[in-house]
């Protein structure tokens, strides 16, 4: 079959660069034809008829000593973007094949239904409500009503945007929802939020894996480079999103406990930081990325596919619960593992105890989830 996938906007975001890799490596292995409908970030402006008022205030603020480093931050921003999406613009060049036309994050997408049979939406947060107006484009409103294209929904997320829909919401993707032929989602709170909104057709939805651990360990350890995996060699790996000071404090508590040092990650916007792009900074490419995870003796995250890339490659870890991103992103996973003991929520001043994890159970029971995922992928395109 010719397949379409279509995911989020892409970006810097590792974990997302590496689910749209994972899935379409394995719609290829089960042999079909593979296109990424790829949608560009919208570039960060100000309107012209509200720049004079926003910089005059930002002037204003900056003299006073209230303000960021920059005036004209929306320069900087695309400035220091530029230079990261370097790195993922090629990983994508090299290893995930993209439809012939690509999308701006504000366009509608228009394609030829012809050139496809089924198109996979997902996976992760493209059912999250605080998407707007484009939300709907995750529902397949792209597809004309008598579209011969089957319709499938792979491991999507609401994350914490389920309580973001508003009525008129609820009410179009409920009924762009009735035409899907199969819907997966990736926690039980998807299937929870299916069952608050109404929505229903004759196939019920089921939970599935993340993409990213339908592959196995080999799978990206391939696209390691052999230097990649020397920075983190008998050290503590720390890849965290928002970083704060009790974060921080957590760091160097376990750098004592283990007796290791750390490597820490923290920030997608080096060259801001540190006010200039003489020198850029760019920040681990999507495979060091990955060699960071892979030799690391341990890693402390509050990423989604932190963690997931430490289960694949089989690192103690603890993941801190990052409640603004959605903690019950984590529950259906964990919980099926048996590695609730690995999440830690740092407002309950957690004590350091075990670090140890039975990789034997954990491995047989995601190889039988791996199994069970593949086969709603293998039904959903019969």
């Amino acid at each position: 079959m010719k397949i379409g996938i279509l995911n989020l906007v892409v970006d810097t975001n590792y974990g997302g660069n590496l689910q749209r890799f994972a899935l379409c490596r394995v719609l290829q292995r089960l042999g079909h034809e593979v296109q990424f409908i790829r949608i560009n970030r919208k570039k960060v402006e100000i309107p012209l008829w509200k720049k004079l008022f926003v910089y005059t205030k930002r002037i204003i603020k900056k003299i006073s000593g209230r303000w960021p480093k920059f005036i004209r931050q929306e320069f900087f921003v695309e400035k220091e973007y530029s230079i990261q999406m370097e790195a993922v613009n090629s990983f994508i060049t090299r290893y995930i094949p993209c439809y012939k036309k690509i999308f701006q994050e504000d366009d509608s997408i228009i394609i030829d239904e012809s050139e496809f049979d089924a198109i996979v939406v997902g996976s992760d947060q493209v059912w999250r409500g605080g998407l707007g107006t484009k939300l709907s484009r995750y529902f397949f409103d792209f597809l004309s009503e008598r579209s011969h294209v089957r319709r499938i929904v792979y491991a999507a997320s609401f994350g914490n945007g389920d309580k973001e829909y508003s009525k008129k919401q609820i009410e179009q993707c409920g009924a762009l929802y009735s035409k899907i032929s199969n819907v997966s989602v990736r926690e039980n709170k998807g299937l929870a939020t299916i069952a608050q909104f109404g929505w229903f057709f004759p196939k019920a939805p089921k939970i599935v894996l993340d993409p990213t651990l339908l592959l196995e360990k080999q799978d990206y350890l391939d696209l390691i480079d052999g230097n990649d995996l020397k920075r983190t060699q008998n050290k503590i790996f720390c890849y965290v999103l928002d970083m704060t000071d009790e974060i921080k404090s957590f760091f160097n508590r376990m750098s004592v406990f283990l007796k290791k040092d750390i490597v820490v990650i923290d920030s997608l916007f080096p060259n801001i930081e540190k006010k200039s792009f003489a020198s850029p900074k760019r920040i681990p490419s999507i495979e060091n990325w990955l060699g960071c995870i892979a030799n690391a003796d341990f890693v402390i995250t509050d990423s989604f596919h932190g963690t997931m890339f430490s289960i694949i490659f089989n690192k103690p870890f603890f993941t801190i619960a990052n409640k603004n991103r959605g903690v019950s992103r984590y529950s259906y996973i964990f919980k099926s593992l048996s590695l609730e003991k690995q999440l830690i929520d740092l407002d309950c001043d957690p004590q350091i105890g075990e670090v140890n994890i039975d990789w034997q159970c954990v491995n047989k029971t995601l190889d039988w989830m791996r199994r069970d995922s593949m086969n709603f992928l293998r039904d959903s395109l019969l």
